[in-house]
């Protein structure tokens, strides 16, 4: 088992929920603006939920998934970065500092970005080889966007059904537990957006 863990950290949260409250007015039979506070504060938790059972990122967001070296064969057979968010919309750079301590970047020609994984990986190009970093914590980032596109409208319907499901029971139940919310209806329509790449 592979002891080379990648951590994302948020650089650049995403500017919205991929749903606001009108969204649910229709489906929580409700009318006029009374409840929207409560509605959008549903929506981010809802979302947030979704986003951690997945493993994903619904609006855009630029992430540093940082880890304390590359990968071994020991850790990957494809010596692949397993990143722990997705969709990708971009590596920005991959950053590591040297034996010297000094801080260097791997050229964009030496890997290949698979997003078409569950997780995605990143793999050295064709007759390339990880360079090697000294030997601390967080001495590889890997800058990254990830989501589905910058509006609510980019995201799978079954993923945002998902957070309708999820905000009518907190509408319901405001003690909902997670439990309570991922019902197998709101299970089954999250594990159909798993993996693969941008639609």
């Amino acid at each position: 088992m592979s002891e080379l863990y990648w951590i994302p950290n948020v650089t650049d949260p995403a500017d919205a929920d991929p749903l606001v409250a009108a969204d649910l007015y229709d489906h929580l039979r409700i009318d006029g603006t009374t409840y929207d506070t409560e509605l959008a504060a549903m929506i981010a938790a809802a979302t947030a939920l979704a986003q951690d059972y997945l493993g994903q990122q619904l609006i855009n967001a630029t992430f540093a998934v940082t880890g304390r070296r590359f990968p071994l064969l020991s850790d990957h057979p494809d010596y692949a970065i397993e990143l722990p968010v997705g969709p990708i919309q971009s590596i920005t750079s991959i950053g590591y500092t040297d034996g010297n301590g000094d801080a260097q970047t791997v050229d964009s020609g030496d890997t290949t970005l698979l997003d078409d994984r569950d997780p995605p990986l990143i793999v050295p190009a064709f007759g390339c080889s990880w360079p090697t970093a000294r030997s601390q914590l967080d001495a590889v980032t890997v800058t990254l966007v990830a989501g589905y596109g910058t509006a609510g409208s980019s995201v799978p319907e079954k993923i945002l059904h998902a957070i309708r499901f999820m905000v009518a029971e907190l509408f319901r139940n405001r003690e909902a537990t997670n439990a309570q919310l991922l019902t197998v209806p709101v299970r089954n329509l999250l594990d159909a957006c798993r993996g693969g790449r941008l639609p």
